[in-house]
């Protein structure tokens, strides 16, 4: 059974509920990139990390840390609403 196949079947059973079937994948999509986003800013936040730990008072690292943990605030938050949407939608179609 293909792919395309799996999911022509799932559409049949489920005509009227496409939209949800939809946004299900797309908030399923957003979560799955969030975590490879993190892994981009933890390595950044190692960097500035490594240069603070050579010259204490290095103002930019600082900045730059700050301004990943923002990011890391921001994408949690965007995972969180996305998994939601996700769980709950795909529930509904069944």
């Amino acid at each position: 059974m293909s792919f395309a196949s799996i999911f022509y079947r799932i559409f049949t059973y489920s005509k009227d509920k496409i939209a949800l079937f939809l946004l299900g994948i797309t908030c399923a999509l957003i979560s799955g990139v969030a975590y490879p986003v993190f892994t981009i800013f933890l390595a950044s936040n190692y960097e500035a990390l490594l240069k603070i730990d050579a010259n204490p008072q290095d103002q930019e690292s600082i900045d730059k840390i700050n301004s990943n943990s923002l990011a890391f605030f921001l994408i949690g938050i965007c995972g969180f609403v996305a998994i939601t949407i996700q769980v709950t939608s795909l529930n509904v179609v069944g």
